[in-house]
């Protein structure tokens, strides 16, 4: 599956992009979105990743935010693992208690773990008790990218992405290896991370890869 970030983008290209594609993931730390706007695009029925990366906000405003999408009705919330303990349980609880989706996830975006920390890291998202576990790393080689799409061979929900332009491969290969999903963007105006693909890029791409 294809999950379109929003980052970068105003109201009615966010508008148009929930409307037309089955999962798309709402950047908040970057979008400039009203509540009011937020409302509308929840309104629209579809499948949506609540993401706001801490950049330099304070927890108490992050919190207040994902509060706030949670209750206009987001499908999944994305939790970085890294997050103060006192800071997950709060929003695992009242995302419990409004029917929506966990994602805890995990970055680094200046590396690739060795394959003994990659499973530590693995089962650090898994104390959560989440519904889908997110692998984000840097990838700088081949082996980087064998050692991320290898936690693939999982039954738990599973997002692996190798970042920058070696990662891409990751990206390519992970929805056919099983992967939740992998994101796109709508332009590279848009992107919301290094090596991400646009969705018409992806597509050509899987469309090929379909007929090996």
């Amino acid at each position: 599956m294809l999950c379109v970030s929003l980052g970068n983008a105003n109201f009615e290209e966010c508008l148009e992009a929930v409307k037309k594609y089955e999962l798309c993931e709402l950047r908040l730390d970057k979008l400039k979105l009203k509540d009011s706007e937020l409302k509308k695009l929840f309104a629209a029925g579809k499948k949506i990743i609540a993401t706001y990366r801490p950049r330099n906000i304070k927890d108490a405003e992050r919190m207040k935010r994902l509060k706030a999408v949670i209750d206009m009705g987001t499908t999944y919330v994305d939790i970085e693992v890294e997050a103060t303990d006192a800071f997950k349980e709060e929003i695992i609880l009242y995302a419990e208690k409004k029917k929506c989706k966990i994602i805890v996830s995990y970055h680094d975006y200046e590396k690739t773990p060795l394959r003994e920390e990659l499973k530590h890291i693995v089962e650090w998202c898994k104390s959560s008790s989440p519904d889908v576990i997110k692998i984000a790393c840097h990838s700088r080689s081949d082996r980087d990218n064998a050692r991320l799409l290898g936690l693939l061979d999982s039954d738990f929900k599973m997002i692996v992405i190798g970042m920058g332009a070696k990662g891409k491969v990751t990206r390519i290969f992970a929805p056919k290896l099983g992967a939740f999903c992998t994101y796109v963007t709508l332009s590279d105006r848009n992107k919301t991370a290094p090596g991400q693909l646009t969705k018409e890029e992806m597509e050509k791409i899987l469309d090929g890869l379909y007929y090996v």
